[in-house]
């Protein structure tokens, strides 16, 4: 499915109500179940709430498990496309380090090198390319191969090129200009998989119009 930006994928404390889950199970109440999480059935990866584009969720447990493993074995190709601040250097590249949560500050994630400036640190890739350059900003397209929480965000910041909009992972000279937009730029631009009868199957999102320069 195509989902539109503020939304968030699942309930939480802060927020019960209002979320893809409630209308999903509205909808589709026999998702109830499915899953491992009675808080996030049908649901195998998440979005951020600012973040739009391509969400699987499907409808029974069969797969359920078959997409699960499709993500643990990284058979899964995701494609995103953001805006951030600034020109980069290369055309191409790619990030490696570690995410986990910060030893500073345990509320957010952070990313190092060094994985024992971590809590419970996880290895993160992230191949990009520059599809457009602008004077201020630059449109890359993102091959994340892991799936880490908020890896491409704090992948772009730790480059010194933070998404455009994210109001978490900033520089400080960006803050202002950061304040004109309602979300980050991001969107989940395409998804490509083989399915249980072995064909190949690839879906990809209309971009949204706030992400048009």
């Amino acid at each position: 499915m195509d989902k539109p930006p503020g939304i968030s994928v699942h309930p939480s404390e802060k927020e019960p109500s209002g979320t893809l889950v409630n209308g999903l199970l509205s909808k589709f109440p026999e998702i109830e179940k499915v899953g491992e999480d009675l808080r996030r059935p049908g649901i195998v990866h998440r979005l951020d709430k600012e973040t739009s584009g391509i969400l699987i969720v499907v409808k029974n447990q069969k797969a359920f498990e078959y997409f699960k493993n499709l993500f643990q074995t990284r058979k899964i190709q995701k494609i995103y496309l953001a805006w951030v601040w600034g020109k980069l250097k290369n055309k191409t590249g790619k990030i490696e380090d570690f995410v986990g949560k910060s030893r500073k500050n345990p509320t957010k994630q952070a990313v190092s090198y060094n994985s024992e400036k971590l809590i419970n640190p996880k290895e993160a890739l992230t191949f990009y390319k520059i599809l457009k350059n602008l004077a201020d900003k630059s449109l890359l397209e993102l091959k994340p191969k892991t799936g880490r929480k908020h890896q491409l965000r704090l992948h772009l910041h730790s480059l010194g090129h933070p998404i455009i909009g994210d109001k978490k992972y900033f520089n400080k000279n960006i803050k202002k200009n950061n304040q004109e937009f309602n979300r980050h730029l991001l969107h989940a631009y395409k998804i490509e998989f083989k399915y249980l009868d072995n064909k190949k199957y690839q879906f990809e999102t209309k971009v949204p119009e706030d992400m048009l320069f």
